[in-house]
């Protein structure tokens, strides 16, 4: 997030729900606050559950279960971006 306030902008987040200091729920609130396009992969190894599913419901998120491999990643950030604006690439679609 510290990043974030000083303007660096990612072209994919990969959160992780169960993170020590802060919630991935929080963090994925305060990113979507600065970034309401930006594509976020949530990656957890306790399974989509009731969190997941509040968390994805915008078209930017997907939920990848652990482990997973680089190619669910792949898949999940393109199928954002094309369903953000096909035929255009994300950063000209925000």
């Amino acid at each position: 997030l510290a990043m974030l306030d000083q303007g660096y902008r990612p072209d994919l987040i990969i959160l992780d729900l169960g993170l020590p200091e802060m919630s991935g729920e929080r963090i994925f609130e305060q990113v979507r606050k600065c970034l309401p396009a930006v594509p976020i992969v949530i990656a957890s190894g306790f399974g989509e559950g009731a969190r997941g599913q509040k968390l994805k419901a915008d078209a930017f998120t997907r939920f990848r279960p652990k482990p997973y491999e680089i190619a669910g990643i792949i898949k999940d950030y393109r199928d954002i971006v094309g369903s953000a604006s096909p035929g255009l690439p994300l950063a000209m679609a925000r």
